[in-house]
């Protein structure tokens, strides 16, 4: 793609983010289909989380299964979503779709499982990953939607006033940036606002046991992770932060490290000497006062 071609499909990007007129005209389901939608896809998830935690620690059929399960919740809830919705994700069905094909009859022992079967399933759960951004956005309806696009002009101004933030917008979508988390204490705390570029935001878990950050992307070579810990609430501050690496859902390595108590907002950097990944997990193990917070997460 020429340089210009990028940019364009950049300003394309920034354009459709901010005036959201895609998912404006499919906000006409009602709202007991968009509830319904969204217990189905959060089952979904919940059972893709739990298919690529057995899958890592070699529990094979035991994945297998959850990894079915997760497809069948992942197209009720698509079911039940508008259909001018689903269109614009067609694309990203059929990947699902096709991969979910290949995955055959889940077996009762990991050892018949065969290695077509799990790297179908590897494949379906990549490709159910890439669904989740374009999902959350789905299943608002027109008032949620609204206040979406609210939130959205705030930060472009915030954006316009902060380079620094311009810059990591630009960056997240030349490079399909897309970050969740284990939970959000809410809406002024979501998952974004850790690769906003804006030290000021910052991601706040609800819960106050292990909670996670995920970021994926294209695959690339990370040089460094930095890390900033959170400082805006009083009680709230990560204290020890395991990272892990992945590849076509595969663990590529597992590193940790800790916050000084008496530094708050503290950064580290975490050398990652090149190593290949499409996804990086950041897990805040344990914190300082009530829970766990992220100011900033960028990579290198």
């Amino acid at each position: 793609m020429t340089g210009a071609g990028r940019w364009g499909r950049v300003f394309a990007s920034m354009v459709e983010y901010l005036t959201m007129r895609r998912p404006m005209r499919g906000a006409g389901s009602d709202a007991v289909r968009r509830a319904a939608a969204l217990e189905a896809l959060r089952e979904a998830r919940q059972k893709r989380d739990a298919s690529e935690l057995l899958l890592l620690r070699g529990s094979r059929a035991e994945a297998l299964r959850l990894g079915a399960e997760s497809l069948e919740r992942l197209r009720r809830g698509l079911e039940r979503i508008d259909a001018s919705d689903a269109a614009l994700m067609k694309r990203a069905i059929e990947r699902v779709e096709r991969c979910g094909a290949r995955l055959g009859t889940p077996p009762q022992l990991d050892s018949a499982v065969t290695s077509a079967q799990a790297a179908a399933l590897r494949a379906l759960l990549r490709a159910e990953g890439a669904l989740d951004g374009r999902l959350d956005v789905a299943i608002l309806d027109r008032r949620g939607l609204l206040r979406l696009r609210r939130q959205r002009w705030v930060l472009a101004a915030a954006i316009v006033l902060a380079p620094v933030g311009l810059a990591a917008f630009v960056r997240g979508e030349l490079r399909g940036l897309h970050i969740r988390a284990s939970s959000v204490l809410d809406e002024e705390y979501a998952a974004d606002r850790a690769i906003d570029g804006d030290p000021e935001t910052e991601w706040v878990p609800a819960g106050s046991g292990e909670e996670w950050v995920e970021l994926r992307f294209r695959a690339r070579r990370v040089g460094t992770l930095s890390i900033q810990n959170g400082d805006l609430l009083p009680d709230r501050a990560a204290r020890k932060v395991q990272v892990e690496f992945y590849l076509d859902g595969k663990s590529y390595g597992t590193t940790s490290r800790e916050f000084d108590v008496d530094r708050p907002g503290q950064s580290i950097d975490l050398a990652a000497a090149g190593l290949l990944c499409d996804r990086i997990r950041i897990v805040v193990a344990t914190h300082y006062g009530t829970g766990g917070a992220l100011a900033e997460v960028r990579v290198n």
